[in-house]
């Protein structure tokens, strides 16, 4: 017979364990003070039991003169201690390595004490410990060991106070959730080279006592909560060599002590609430090679004395409020490789001695108020891959000196005042992946030339004056759609735009090429003829509208679409309900696949019975193509509608758990549930989808992939909804000096009535109040989807009448 005797012995562990614990206390001497040590040991003072009576706490704070030391207490025996605190007590002598075989603590406070000595190695391993204080010893000395950098749940951490007098080792930064760092009045100033503490939740002030470690070289505080000013003790560390404090709240302007700092490689200030004007004397860091002050509140005129930065090689200015002139002195910084200066006020010419960054890779100039031309000294730039000089005033022609520059991968001149043609030069540029000369005033025609561009994955040419033809070589841009941007992030882009023009010709029938396009506009011309056989009809988004087209809508685009990308042309028909019914002697194309959503409408709008009376069963004699997955019939309704059916293979079998499995499986590459439950198929998603218009603008200088950008879009996305269009020409309005003056009830979708119900109306200020918040310049001010998400189930309280509401109110209501 076996006998389970597990629980007995499992008590019996627990019986000595209770024993061993008591009987450490008694032999600490620590409670000599008490007159019955024999009483159940967790009766004591200080001391908490948990129900098994093991020990869970100690807190010991008695003081009479008599000294007890800490190494006493046999730290061994209490495997369930959580929580030690012998602060403000007659504890003395140092700290033993056994304490380090407290596992479960998370709290330990020995503060105020006679303890002295090295901080023992061992202190590494209480992982689970939230709160460490050992300050006010005053003799606690030599190194912070590495092994603290292993206490990833500290959120507490005070050493001041001491003699620690070695390097703070560069572990300290994996304490990711500290929330507390007090290092104060110790011995710290020549001995440390090297402090990062970022992404932390530090919240306090910088401390004055940074500016004792006169051998820091490099000093990392972005990414935590620091408020107020930057200490002016800063000034006094003038071996740094890089200091970061972007990503905070500082909100002040930059001391005069930061120019102490001449050997100063890399200052990122970055993300902040800085004010005030950018400082002269930062032309005094002539070693500087990386200057990053971008999204801050920033006014003024950038200073001449910025020309003094030699060695610079990235320079952001970004996302203040600049204004006055680009400073020819920056012609100066010839090692200069990037140098954004965008989403500013900045006005006059660009100066032509920008010409002279021979090195610049990135020149971004967008979204400021630049008049006159495009100098031509910006041809000598043949470095140069980015180029963004849109949503600005710029005016004249392209100039020819534009096609010396080889190596661009990106060119947008869009939402400027452009007049002249688009120059036949263009057509050298064989690396371009990205051409935008939308919202100008170009006319003529689009050169063949264009055609050239074999790399080209997205060309809008839309909102100018263009006329004449669409020439055929546009369908030699095979790569449309196919990795813009390679090696980078941005991938599967497809589009080409050339609404809004005056051009007056037949579609080209070489479009067809084009077999990984998946945005094509040619609305708002004067296209006449037939639609043409155009590429992957299912997953096409297009506009014809408003042009002279007619004759007959191809089948697989009557199904795929609204009528409206079709509306307002001369004479198109087809055969769905929607569309004019076309005169007998029309040939009808029908298709072999039919998108899941098309076939989802149809048969919740039409009745079976009908379709089986419609098609006498599914008669062979209406069969008018058989696909890999099923029939397509053609059938007259009793609606007078005429129709094509797609009847799945095994349909009859069981025709819900059929219909079930082709909504899920049925789709061309399948349904993204399927996909992504496929282990094999789901790892080749490695690609990131955006349309050009819908990506956050800093993607495309950083190419780094944030939440933020996915927020921005989402917001643009909002607005497209409420507004019946894209937003574009919205953005040049929120930019400009008329901005104040935008009423809510201006930029709605004009189709719509103003909403009548009260709630309705509610819900529209709260939804383009939340995209407002998305769409912001700064990521650092936009909200998050968690919440943007709560907010939508919130309500925005009027503080206007509906048609009163403008969206600079919306703007200045914090979310």
């Amino acid at each position: 017979m076996l006998l389970i005797s597990s629980p007995p012995a499992a008590a019996a562990t627990t019986d000595a364990q209770v024993e061993a614990e008591a009987e450490a206390l008694r032999n600490s001497t620590w409670w000599w003070y008490m007159e019955n040590t024999t009483s159940h040991h967790c009766t004591w003072d200080g001391i908490t039991c948990n129900r098994e009576g093991h020990v869970i706490q100690i807190t010991y704070s008695y003081i009479d003169g008599t000294m007890v030391e800490l190494s006493q207490l046999k730290f061994s025996s209490f495997p369930s201690l959580l929580h030690l605190n012998v602060s403000h007590s007659s504890i003395y002598g140092p700290i033993p390595d056994e304490i380090g075989m407290l596992t479960k603590l998370t709290y330990l406070r020995i503060s105020e004490c006679d303890v002295y000595g090295e901080l023992p190695v061992s202190l590494g391993n209480l992982t689970l410990l939230e709160e460490l204080d050992l300050s006010y010893n005053y003799d606690l000395f030599g190194a912070i060991p590495s092994s603290l950098g292993s206490l990833t749940n500290l959120e507490y951490l005070s050493l001041n106070f001491n003699r620690i007098n070695a390097p703070i080792p560069s572990e300290i930064g994996n304490l990711k959730n500290l929330i507390h760092l007090d290092l104060g009045s110790n011995s710290l100033s020549s001995v440390l080279p090297y402090l990062s503490l970022n992404f932390n939740r530090i919240n306090d002030p910088i401390p004055s006592e940074i500016g004792n470690l006169k051998n820091l070289i490099h000093l990392d505080l972005s990414y935590n909560s620091l408020s107020s000013v930057i200490s002016s003790s800063l000034g006094n560390l003038t071996n740094l060599e890089y200091l970061d404090l972007s990503f905070n709240s500082i909100n002040c302007s930059i001391p005069f002590e930061i120019g102490n700092l001449k050997n100063l490689v890399a200052l990122n200030l970055s993300s902040n609430s800085l004010s005030s004007v950018i400082p002269s004397f930062l032309g005094n860091l002539t070693n500087l090679e990386y200057l990053d002050l971008s999204f801050n509140s920033i006014n003024g005129s950038i200073p001449f004395e910025i020309g003094n930065l030699r060695n610079v090689v990235a320079l952001n200015l970004s996302s203040n409020s600049l204004s006055s002139v680009i400073p020819s002195s920056l012609g100066n910084l010839t090692n200069l490789e990037y140098l954004d200066l965008s989403f500013n006020s900045i006005n006059g010419s660009i100066p032509f001695e920008i010409g002279n960054l021979r090195n610049v890779v990135a020149l971004n100039l967008s979204y400021n108020s630049l008049s006159s031309v495009i100098p031509s000294s910006l041809g000598n730039l043949t470095n140069l891959e980015y180029l963004d000089l849109s949503f600005n005033s710029i005016n004249g022609s392209i100039p020819f000196e534009i096609g010396n520059l080889r190596n661009v991968v990106a060119l947008n001149l869009s939402s400027n005042s452009l007049s002249s043609v688009i120059p036949s030069f263009l057509g050298n540029l064989t690396n371009l992946e990205y051409l935008d000369l939308s919202f100008n005033s170009i006319n003529g025609s689009i050169p063949s030339e264009i055609g050239n561009l074999k790399n080209l994955a997205a060309l809008n040419l839309s909102s100018n004056y263009l006329s004449s033809v669409i020439p055929s070589s546009l369908g030699n841009l095979t790569n449309l759609g196919l990795h813009p941007f390679r090696d980078r992030n941005l991938k599967n882009m497809a589009s080409l735009d050339l609404s809004d023009n005056l051009i007056n010709v037949k579609i080209p029938s070489q479009l067809q090429n084009l077999e990984s396009l998946e945005n094509l506009n040619l609305s708002h011309n004067k296209l006449s003829g037939h639609i043409p056989t155009l590429p992957k009809y299912g997953w096409l988004s297009i506009d014809l509208s408003y042009n002279d087209l007619e004759g007959h809508i191809p089948i697989e685009l009557q199904l795929e679409h609204s009528p409206e990308v079709f509306s307002y042309n001369k004479g198109l028909c087809g055969e769905i309900k929607g569309w004019p019914h076309c005169k007998r002697g029309h040939k009808t194309m029908l298709i072999t696949t039919i998108a899941i959503s098309t076939i989802l409408f149809l048969l919740f709008a039409i009745a079976y019975e009908d379709i089986i009376e419609a098609t006498e069963d599914f008669d062979i004699k209406y069969c008018i193509g058989t696909g890999g997955y099923g029939t397509v019939y053609k059938a007259q309704l009793p609606t007078g509608n005429v129709v094509a059916l797609k009847k799945l293979h095994g349909w009859e079998r069981d025709e819900a758990t059929y219909f079930k499995s082709f909504q899920n499986e049925y789709m061309e590459r399948g349904s993204l549930f399927g996909v992504l439950s496929n282990e094999v198929e789901a790892l080749e998603l490695d690609w990131i989808k955006r349309h050009l218009c819908y990506i956050a603008p800093e993607l495309a200088y950083t190419m780094v992939v944030t939440e933020k950008c996915d927020v921005y879009s989402f917001g643009v996305v909002a607005l497209e909804t409420m507004m019946g269009k894209h937003p574009r020409e919205l953005f040049t309005l929120l930019s400009s000096s008329s901005a104040q003056s935008i009423m809510l009830t201006d930029i709605l979708d004009s189709r719509l009535p103003s909403p009548q119900d009260q709630q309705v109306a509610r819900d529209v200020v709260l939804v383009v109040w939340l995209a407002l918040k998305c769409i912001h310049s700064n990521p650092r001010s936009r909200p998050t989807m968690q919440l943007i998400s709560s907010r939508l189930l919130t309500q925005l309280p009027f503080l206007e009448t509906f048609h009163g509401i403008s969206l600079w109110l919306l703007n200045t209501q914090e979310i």
